[in-house]
């Protein structure tokens, strides 16, 4: 992942091309799904039924999270709330 954000160490979020997910994917997933939107909605759902994601080891393993797009906020009182909300979901 280093290396991803070599040229921009300040940023957040990098933009991957799916044939790329496998190089960067680990053994657990997190799919924010921007559902606010038919084309946020039309976009998880490709991906989901798409053979890349469906060869993804922790979706194999029965580790991947489809989460709503609020974990995606950087606020202080999501950060903490994500804390929570993260470990109960691991621990299911």
């Amino acid at each position: 992942m280093t290396e991803l954000f070599a040229n921009n160490p300040d940023e957040l979020w990098a933009t991957i091309s799916l044939e790329k997910l496998p190089d960067y994917a680990g053994d657990r997933l997190f799919l924010i799904a921007q559902n606010g939107t038919e084309e946020g909605k039309k976009a998880a759902e490709e991906l989901l039924q798409g053979p890349i994601w469906k060869s993804l080891p922790a979706v194999q393993n029965g580790k991947a999270y489809v989460v709503e797009d609020r974990w995606a906020m950087n606020d202080p009182l999501t950060l903490d709330w994500l804390l929570d909300e993260m470990a109960a979901l691991l621990s299911k």
